[in-house]
C-alpha cells in the first residue's frame, strides 16, 4: 500500500469517528424517539460515513490475494426453478403474518451501496423539513421513530474498532464463485457516479473531498480483480 492509499484510509476513519460522534452527540440519538430535524442530519450523517467506509473496505481488500475464482469463466446455465409451494410452517396472511425490514435491522455492516430509498433510509425533502409546493411542512421538532439508526450506528462503530473481520467477509464474498449465468458474485456494489451522501454543492468542504478521494481509490482498480495472468510458456 502506497502512501498516498494510506493518507486517503487515514482520512476515512478520521470522517467516520467524527460522524459517529455527531449522531451519539444529538438529541434523542440514545431513545427509540427523536426530533425529525434530528433524524434527518444523524441519516445524512451515517450515509456519507457509510459510503466513504464501504469504499475504504475495499481498497484495504485489494491487499489480499485474489482467489481463482475471480477467473472463473461465466457459467452458462440458468438459475435453478424457484419452488413455489409454500413451506408447511408458513404463518398465516395478513397484517400478523408480515415482517417489516425495519424492525429487524441487519447488525453487520452493508458491504454494498444502497440503490434506492427504502426502511433504513427514511432521508427526503419532507423529512428535512422541505415539503413540496402546496404542502404544508411538517414541524422538524415533532419527535419520530428512529426506525434502525442505532443498529448501523453499532456497525459503524464496530467497522471503526476493528475494520479486520469485515474486509474478510468482504473478501471472502468477493471469492463466492457465481452460480449461474446471472449471479453477478458476491462482491460489493457500488452506486455508479456521485457515492451516496455525496451534495455537489458541498464539493469544497472536507468531507466531500475525503469521500470523492477514497471513491475514486476504489473505482479505479484495488477492489477488481487484476487481469488474466498469460499462461505459461
Amino acid at each position: 500500500m502506497d502512501d498516498v492509499t494510506r493518507y486517503a484510509l487515514g482520512r476515512v476513519w478520521t470522517l467516520v469517528s467524527g460522524a459517529v460522534d455527531t449522531v451519539r452527540a444529538l438529541p434523542g440519538a440514545a431513545r427509540e424517539w427523536m426530533p425529525r430535524s434530528a433524524l434527518a442530519l444523524a441519516f445524512r450523517e451515517l450515509r456519507l460515513a457509510e459510503a466513504a467506509a464501504r469504499r475504504a473496505l475495499i481498497v484495504m481488500a485489494s491487499t489480499a490475494p485474489i482467489s481463482g475464482a475471480a477467473y472463473a469463466p461465466l457459467p452458462s446455465t440458468m438459475p435453478p426453478e424457484k419452488d413455489t409451494a409454500p413451506p408447511p410452517s408458513m404463518p398465516p396472511t395478513g397484517r400478523a403474518g408480515k415482517v417489516r425490514a425495519d424492525r429487524a435491522p441487519c447488525q453487520l455492516f452493508c458491504l454494498s451501496d444502497t440503490i434506492r430509498v427504502g426502511a433504513f433510509e427514511p432521508v427526503s425533502w419532507s423529512l428535512l423539513g422541505l415539503g413540496d409546493a402546496g404542502r404544508v411542512a411538517p414541524d422538524p421538532s415533532a419527535p419520530v421513530r428512529t426506525r434502525g439508526l442505532k443498529a448501523r450506528l453499532a456497525a459503524l462503530e464496530a467497522l471503526l474498532a476493528d475494520p479486520g473481520p469485515t474486509v474478510q467477509r468482504l473478501i471472502k464474498r468477493r471469492a463466492r464463485p457465481r452460480r449461474h449465468m446471472f449471479d453477478r458474485g458476491g462482491g460489493p456494489r457500488l452506486r455508479p457516479g456521485r457515492p451516496p451522501g455525496f451534495i455537489p454543492r458541498l464539493r469544497m468542504e472536507w468531507s466531500m473531498d475525503v469521500l470523492m478521494e477514497i471513491h475514486q481509490l476504489a473505482w479505479d482498480g484495488p477492489g477488481r480483480p487484476p487481469p488474466r495472468p498469460p499462461p505459461a510458456p
